[in-house]
């Protein structure tokens, strides 16, 4: 997920918490969801965090759920991490689930 979809869509709305985060709140077709972004001196987003529905062996439980975002490069004109660890924090430990490299990026290529 680039980071720069978060600037374009007009169904966000944003509130500063501080100097380094700032809440997210994304409202589509009737769902409501929300999320803070933690950003480093440089503007470059280095983390999120949420709290998201996970199905559990005893049923759907709501636990904070994000990712860091990591190695930013410039691909073109567009600066971009190119690491990002998928996490659930959960009471018994982080658990990462996913784990992305980008090696490459293709623009307008359908």
């Amino acid at each position: 997920m680039f980071p720069s979809v978060f600037l374009t869509a007009n169904y966000l709305k944003w509130e500063e918490i501080d100097y380094t985060s700032a809440r997210i709140f994304i409202e589509d077709k009737g769902i409501k969801v929300d999320g803070v972004f933690t950003f480093n001196k440089k503007g470059e987003i280095t983390r999120f965090e949420s709290v998201r529905a996970r199905i559990t062996k005893s049923g759907i439980s709501f636990d904070k759920w994000g990712g860091c975002y990591e190695e930013y490069k410039k691909f073109e004109n567009f600066t971009i991490p190119t690491y990002f660890v998928g996490v659930w924090y959960l009471t018994e430990g982080d658990f990462e689930y996913v784990k992305f490299k980008v090696n490459s990026i293709e623009f307008n290529n359908p």
